[in-house]
């Protein structure tokens, strides 16, 4: 009887330390060195580094919206301004062959179907 009490209880210890375990992990923070670790172990190819660019590749419909919200609510001038900038970005990035490189690296992860046109469109066609 003595036996069975003895392995009951152990069971029962074994048990709350596993508990204890999976809740220290849960809300016990990570070291610094970790976070880097665990971090790296994710990205494998070390792209994109910033930690904002990775919220935007893996947001791409929030960042489209809030772009849109910007268009349709913005001030007109405010606007304006900053749709002449970015036609003027994004003639000067597409003139450089390492930009569109980077840009075709980018894209699939937003869209598969825009970098499909794009690659389409900038292939060769063969006619004979």
């Amino acid at each position: 009887m003595n036996n069975i009490l003895e392995i009951e209880r152990n069971l029962l210890l074994a048990k709350m330390r596993s508990s204890r375990v999976l809740m220290r992990q849960k809300f016990v923070r990570k070291s610094r060195a970790e976070r880097a670790a665990e971090s790296a172990e994710q990205d494998k190819d070390g792209f994109p580094r910033s930690h904002a660019l990775r919220l935007l590749m893996q947001h791409p419909v929030w960042v489209a919206a809030g772009a849109l919200a910007f268009v349709v609510l913005g001030p007109r001038k405010l606007v304006s301004g900053a749709l002449k900038t970015g036609v003027a970005m994004a003639g000067g990035m597409l003139t450089n062959p390492a930009n569109i490189a980077m840009l075709l690296r980018i894209l699939p992860q937003i869209s598969p179907a825009a970098s499909s046109f794009i690659h389409s469109m900038l292939t060769p066609k063969n006619r004979e």
